[in-house]
């Protein structure tokens, strides 16, 4: 597979357009790639894993802040929210773990583009849960850095691509637990 023809596509999916694309390429591309195809210490293309690193941070920021623009407001006393300090824990906990980025990676159909060493790939590492969490946290980080840090696109991009049944479950099983 030729990941260059395929980023239009990739772009479509996730709702952004890449102004480096070689930012994206990093996102899907594994070490184990560049472990097979590169001397250390040559100027090569490097893995997704500082990607990764911060799209992590990104992730939580995000949907906190998305959290915040959707169930708060200022007001004269400061900042009035619907939900407490727990209820935004156990939604932002429930969107960002590990389970769901794997199956919101696995519906879009994003590992199906990994750049893999022939390792990996005989041994189906691409379709292993972690690799789908840790993919969906590279893109996340990449857009972040694409967009010179800029929240907005990455949050966009977060409701395309998460699944947020995970969040509907989470906001209910709150309140059920707030009025009890």
């Amino acid at each position: 597979m030729n990941f260059d023809r395929s980023i239009s596509k990739i772009e479509e999916i996730i709702g952004y357009k890449f102004r480096d694309s070689s930012l994206l390429k990093q996102a899907f591309t594994r070490s184990s790639y560049c472990n097979e195809h590169f001397r250390r210490g040559s100027a090569s293309p490097q893995s997704s894993e500082v990607l990764e690193f911060i799209g992590d941070s990104v992730l939580s920021t995000s949907i906190i802040t998305r959290l915040m623009l959707e169930k708060s407001e200022r007001y004269e006393y400061g900042l009035y929210t619907e939900l407490g300090e727990g209820d935004f824990s156990n939604i932002k906990a429930a969107l960002s773990n590990k389970h769901n980025l794997a199956i919101s990676t696995e519906k879009l159909g994003l590992q199906q583009y990994l750049i893999m060493g022939e390792g990996d790939e005989r041994l189906g590492i691409g379709k292993q849960p972690s690799v789908m969490e840790d993919l969906f946290e590279s893109i996340i980080g990449a857009i972040y850095i694409d967009s010179d840090m800029n929240l907005e696109p990455v949050i966009a991009s977060l409701e395309k691509m998460l699944d947020v049944s995970a969040y509907k479950g989470a906001e209910n099983e709150s309140k059920a637990m707030s009025q009890s």
